[in-house]
């Protein structure tokens, strides 16, 4: 396994990161969204094994269900935007043209090779990247942890799980049992599980974290009140899940009692001149004891907040001016870069 990852990194070039150094702001930290998405596609191996190397507080993976009830690293509940299945499986398409990820097999969905519709990479074609099951991370990581020397912190997301509930599928618990027999149960490292749906996270904090003895740090995610990460079931319709009481202090201190951060888009923190839309918010969460996670794109200006001219402007809003504990970002090597130079020069 030792030799396998080391191989891994040389194929990829990143071993040279080895030397990067770890954020040193003790009260800012980073999460690599999807490994290290910003230089390679997000949730593969490669990405993963490239965050590794850069040392963010922790990395984040997003998890889907197979149609046999297998874990895989994977953003989107379709497989079509960023995979070739319609070229491998043209007859499997729904009526609405989509290929989703329930309707195939772990073993059919091996077979699919990761694409990059934006083009950003061009190595992702040649390099024949593939999804990767969680199993596959999990133990990918230990095995870096030992090649590395060091512990590597995880964060899961499982995306839509109000597609499993539906269906009687207990999909936390599912995860919690993968979990635990990679001994990340959170009582000897920290193990992250962040999700928009209050009814899974108090599932896992007062059911199965007790029943499984785990100690996972637990994040609320917060949506569009139009988003389709959380939905509701009303008039035989599925809607949207209405966030709008989670910014109430009331809400805050219902949060507080299953959850130790919240996590929001940054679009959501600010007007288009700069100006903080929920100072009271940060102040509530913070007496609470929660941590501020949110989530930050990249140096292209079109994704930056409206009022800063460069990336680094903007971490400095977020982590300093608006308050935020944690930023997910795949950029996670630029991020960790500007908490140390920041570090440095107050020192």
């Amino acid at each position: 396994m030792k030799q396998r990852l080391l191989s891994l990194l040389t194929l990829t070039g990143f071993f040279l990161l080895l030397c990067l150094p770890a954020a040193s702001a003790a009260d800012k930290q980073v999460m690599a969204s999807g490994g290290a998405s910003a230089s390679l596609l997000a949730n593969n191996l490669p990405s993963l094994a490239m965050a590794a190397v850069m040392q963010p507080d922790s990395i984040k993976m997003d998890l889907l269900l197979s149609r046999d009830m297998q874990f895989i690293i994977f953003s989107s509940p379709d497989l079509q935007l960023h995979t070739n299945v319609a070229e491998l499986f043209p007859d499997r398409a729904r009526e609405d043209s989509s290929y989703p990820v329930i309707d195939f097999s772990l073993a059919e969905i091996k077979q699919l090779t990761l694409q990059d519709p934006t083009e950003h990479f061009p190595a992702a074609t040649s390099l024949h990247l593939t999804i990767p099951s969680l199993e596959e991370g999990l133990t990918m990581i230990r095995g870096l942890e030992q090649t590395l020397e060091k512990s590597i912190a995880i964060a899961i997301e499982p995306k839509q799980t109000w597609r499993y509930r539906q269906e009687g599928i207990d999909i936390s618990r599912l995860l919690l049992t993968v979990l635990k027999r990679y001994n990340y149960t959170g009582v000897n490292e920290e193990t992250t599980l962040l999700s928009y749906s209050v009814e899974e996270l108090k599932h896992i904090a007062q059911r199965l974290m007790p029943q499984l003895q785990m100690r996972l740090k637990l994040i609320q995610l917060i949506d569009s009140n139009e988003g389709e990460e959380n939905m509701a079931k009303e008039w035989g319709e599925f809607t949207g899940y209405n966030y709008d009481w989670m910014f109430s202090k009331s809400g805050l201190r219902s949060i507080s009692r299953y959850a130790a951060g919240i996590g929001l888009h940054k679009s959501m923190l600010t007007d288009s001149s700069g100006t903080l839309l929920l100072s009271h918010f940060f102040e509530d969460t913070h007496q609470l004891g929660m941590d501020i996670y949110t989530f930050s794109g990249d140096d292209n200006s079109h994704s930056l907040l409206p009022f800063v001219n460069s990336f680094t402007e903007e971490l400095e809003f977020l982590y300093f001016t608006a308050g935020v504990d944690t930023i997910i970002t795949g950029y996670c090597r630029d991020t960790l870069y500007f908490l140390k130079n920041r570090t440095e020069k107050l020192v």
